[in-house]
C-alpha cells in the first residue's frame, strides 16, 4: 500500500500538517496550503478564508492548481465547482481530473497522474499526496511531506519555527487576492510571540460547547486518548470563540476520521445540533459508507467507487442512483422531454425514426431498425411501418419499373445489388367471337421493353472474387401476351 502525507483543515480553522503538527490560524485572507519547493508536477493548493464571527475565520473554498488549470471548490452554502473561472457540473472527468461527489454533502478531486486526492465538505478539507512523488518537496501552511518530524512550521525563506509559532509563520504564506484589498496591509515576517500563560478572553459557553464533552464519552471511547485531547482543545476554542455549532461539529467530524479502525457513530448523540441538514427528501444519513452512490451520466449507470476507508454523509437508498440534479432515481433512463422511464419501456428517438430506445438494466439502450429490400419509389407509392422508418413500394396500378435491393449468393460468394422488376396492371379482355365461333383473348402483360446487362464482383469466402452478369430492366410497358388457347 502506498504511503501518503495528509493535511487537514477544519473548524475556524485548525490545521493538522503533513507531519502531524496541530495549530490554529484565524486570518481571513487567501493562503498557500501546499507548494512544491522544486517544481516537478505543477501542483499547488491554496485556501480561501472568510470571517465567520467577529474575530475568527472559517475556510470557505479550496483552490487547486495543476498544469494550466485552476480548480475552485466552494463549500460555503453548497458544493460548487469552477474550473478556470467557469462553473462546471459534478461529476467532472476531463483534462486529467476525476471529480465526483462522495455523498450529497462532500466531494473528491482526484488527479490520477500524481495520485493526489483532495476531499471537501463544509468547514473541512483534507489533502492527501503520495510520498513517492512529494517527499521532502512541499512547503506552505500544510508543512513538509517528510519522514523527519521537524515539530514546527517552515517560513517561505526556509526558517523553521517552533510549533507555538506556527500561527505567526502561517501569515507569511499569504497570496495576493484582488477580492480582498484589506489583505494587502496584513503584516508578514512577524516575530514569534513570547509564550504566555495569560488566560484567553472568551465568551460565555453556549449550547454548542456541550458537544465537546462527547470526545470523552461513549462515541469516542475506543479512540486514542491523546488524539482526542488535541481535538478537545480545538473544540473548546471554537465553541467559546464562535458559538457556531456547525464549526464545533467540524471538530467532532475530524476526530471521528482520526479514530481509524473504529466505527464512530457520533451524530445521534448531538440532539440534532450536528445533523446533516441537507439529508432531505429520500436521502438517508450513513455513518460508515464504503462506496459512493451509483450515479447517472448521459443516460447510463456509472457504478459507485469503492473507498479505502469509510465516509459519512447523505446517500441514496439502496437500489437507487444519484441523478445530476441531486435527486435519487430508480433508473437512469430519461427521454428528450425529461420524462423518467422505467426498465422495459421503449420509445422512439425524437429525431431519428429508425432508432428505438429501450430502458434496459436502468440504462438507455439504442436499437437500430434495418430496412431490407427497400425499393426506391416516389412518396405516394410508399407504405410506411408503424415507426415511419421502413416502407414497401406499392404500385399505383400502372405498368412501371420498381427498384429494390437484392442479395446474390453463388458458391459461397455474395454481393448486394440494385435490381428492377416490371410490375403493374395492363388492360386485358376475353370474349366469344361470333365470326370464328370461339373465345377471343386480348392479353396485355407488363413486360420489359428496354434492358441492359450489368456486372458485379461477388465477394468470396475462399479464393478470388468472381464476376457475375445479370439483366437490369430499364423500362417496362404493357405488351401483347402469348395468346391462350
Amino acid at each position: 500500500m502506498e504511503c501518503n502525507c495528509e493535511c487537514k483543515v477544519y473548524g475556524d480553522p485548525h490545521y493538522v500538517t503533513f507531519d502531524n503538527v496541530h495549530y490554529s490560524f484565524y486570518k481571513n485572507c487567501t493562503y498557500i496550503l501546499v507548494k512544491e519547493v522544486i517544481p516537478k508536477h505543477n501542483f499547488g493548493v491554496e485556501i480561501d478564508n472568510y470571517i465567520c464571527t467577529e474575530d475568527k475565520s472559517c475556510p470557505k473554498a479550496i483552490i487547486i492548481s495543476y498544469n494550466k488549470f485552476k480548480i475552485t471548490v466552494s463549500t460555503l452554502d453548497q458544493l460548487t465547482l469552477t474550473i478556470n473561472n467557469r462553473t462546471e457540473s459534478i461529476p467532472y472527468n476531463l483534462n486529467g481530473f476525476d471529480i465526483v461527489k462522495l455523498s450529497h454533502t462532500s466531494l473528491q478531486v482526484y488527479i490520477p497522474k500524481i495520485r493526489t486526492k483532495i476531499t471537501a465538505r463544509r468547514n473541512r478539507f483534507v489533502i492527501s499526496i503520495p510520498e513517492q512523488l512529494f517527499l521532502d518537496n512541499t512547503e506552505g501552511q500544510c508543512g513538509s511531506c517528510t519522514r523527519k518530524k521537524i515539530g514546527g512550521c517552515r517560513r517561505p525563506d526556509g526558517t523553521v519555527e517552533k510549533s507555538t509559532c506556527c500561527p505567526t509563520a502561517a501569515l507569511d504564506w499569504k497570496v495576493p487576492d484582488t477580492t480582498k484589498p484589506h489583505c494587502a496591509k496584513d503584516p508578514t515576517n512577524v516575530t514569534c510571540p513570547t509564550p504566555t500563560t495569560a488566560p484567553l478572553t472568551t465568551s460565555p459557553p453556549g449550547p454548542c460547547c456541550k458537544l465537546c464533552e462527547l470526545l470523552h464519552q461513549k462515541p469516542f471511547e475506543k479512540c486514542n486518548k491523546n488524539d482526542m485531547e488535541t481535538y478537545d482543545k480545538t473544540c473548546e476554542d471554537d465553541c467559546h470563540s464562535t458559538n457556531i455549532c456547525s464549526v464545533v461539529c467540524a471538530n467532532l467530524e475530524a476526530a471521528a476520521s482520526e479514530c481509524q479502525g473504529n466505527c464512530v457513530e457520533w451524530r445521534s448523540y448531538t440532539n440534532g445540533l450536528c445533523d446533516l441538514d441537507t439529508c432531505d427528501g429520500i436521502l438517508t444519513y450513513q455513518p460508515r459508507q464504503m462506496e459512493t452512490d451509483d450515479r447517472c451520466e448521459n443516460n447510463k449507470v456509472i457504478l459507485g467507487q469503492s473507498l479505502s476507508k469509510p465516509i459519512e454523509g447523505c446517500f441514496c437508498p439502496k437500489g437507487m442512483k444519484s441523478s445530476n440534479n441531486d435527486t435519487c432515481v430508480h433508473t437512469c433512463c430519461v427521454d428528450h422531454s425529461g420524462r423518467q422511464r422505467n426498465n422495459g419501456e421503449k420509445w422512439q428517438h425524437f429525431s431519428d425514426n429508425c432508432t428505438i430506445l429501450e430502458c434496459f438494466s436502468s440504462s438507455v439502450k439504442e436499437n437500430k431498425l434495418h430496412c431490407k429490400n427497400q425499393g426506391n419509389c416516389p412518396e405516394p407509392q410508399r407504405k410506411w411501418d408503424e415507426h415511419h422508418c421502413c416502407y414497401e413500394c406499392v404500385p399505383t396500378g400502372r405498368c412501371e419499373t420498381i427498384e429494390y435491393n437484392n442479395t446474390i449468393k453463388k458458391d459461397n460468394c455474395i454481393a448486394e445489388v440494385e435490381v428492377t422488376r416490371c410490375k403493374g396492371r395492363c388492360d386485358s379482355s376475353s370474349e366469344f367471337d361470333f365470326i370464328t365461333d370461339r373465345m377471343s383473348h386480348d392479353c396485355k402483360c407488363c413486360e420489359e421493353v428496354e434492358q441492359e446487362e450489368r456486372k458485379v464482383d461477388l465477394i468470396c469466402n475462399e479464393g478470388p472474387n468472381k464476376s457475375y452478369s445479370y439483366i437490369y430492366i430499364k423500362k417496362c410497358k404493357c405488351e401483347n401476351c402469348e395468346p391462350k388457347m
